[in-house]
C-alpha cells in the first residue's frame, strides 16, 4: 500500500486534504460542544442540560430523534448495504463503540450524582420496558461481537423500535409528528 502512494504522489495529497478537512471539522463539532453554540455563548452540552434547545425543541425529544435517525441511517445504509469500515476490518469495532456511547449517555454511568434515562425509566416504575431497552443494547452488542452483519441488523432494527415506542412512552414523552415516524 505504501508503494502506491509512492508511485502516486497525489494519492497522498489527496489523503492529506480529506485529513485536513476532517480534523477542521472536528474541532468545529468539539468547539460547538464545549465552548459556544450557534452564537448563544454557551456550549450546547450545557444548553442540553436545560429546558429546551435554542430551537425551542426539548432535549429529551432531541436526543431521542437522533438516537432513531442514526440507528435508521445505520441499518438502512451501513449494515443493510456495503459497510464503509470493511476494508479497514474494523466495521463491527466503530459499531460496538456506537453502542456503548447510546447505552452510555442513557444510562449516564460514571459519577455518583449522574441520573441518565435509564434511571428515570426505573423511578417512573417502567421496569419491563427499561430491560427491554438493555436488553436491546446487550443483543446488539453480541451481534456486533460476533460479527454478524445479519444479525446486527436486526438488532438494531429493533433498538431503533425501542427508541421510538418504549423510550418515549416510558418516558411519557410526544415525539410530536417528526420525519422519524417511518409514513
Amino acid at each position: 500500500m505504501v508503494a502506491e502512494y509512492v508511485a502516486q504522489p497525489r494519492k497522498c495529497e489527496y489523503l492529506r486534504g480529506v485529513a485536513k478537512l476532517l480534523t477542521a471539522r472536528a474541532t468545529q463539532v468539539r468547539s460547538a460542544w464545549d465552548t459556544t453554540y450557534a452564537d448563544t455563548g454557551k456550549p450546547y452540552a450545557e444548553l442540553f442540560q436545560g429546558e429546551t434547545l435554542p430551537d425551542g425543541n426539548e432535549p429529551i425529544v432531541a436526543f431521542i430523534d437522533g438516537a432513531v435517525q442514526h440507528l435508521e441511517y445505520l441499518k438502512k445504509r451501513k449494515l443493510d448495504a456495503t459497510p464503509d469500515a470493511r476494508l479497514a476490518g474494523t466495521f463491527f469495532e466503530h459499531n460496538l463503540e456506537m453502542l456503548g456511547q447510546l447505552e452510555q449517555a442513557m444510562s449516564q454511568d460514571g459519577a455518583a450524582d449522574d441520573f441518565g434515562l435509564f434511571d428515570l425509566m426505573a423511578e417512573r416504575g417502567e421496569g419491563d420496558a427499561l430491560e427491554t431497552v438493555q436488553r436491546g443494547f446487550a443483543t446488539a452488542r453480541a451481534d456486533a461481537e460476533a460479527k454478524s452483519r445479519s444479525q446486527l441488523s436486526t438488532s438494531v432494527g429493533a433498538l431503533e423500535q425501542h427508541f421510538r415506542t418504549v423510550v418515549p412512552g416510558a418516558l411519557d414523552v410526544d415525539l410530536g409528528l417528526n420525519f422519524t415516524d417511518s409514513d
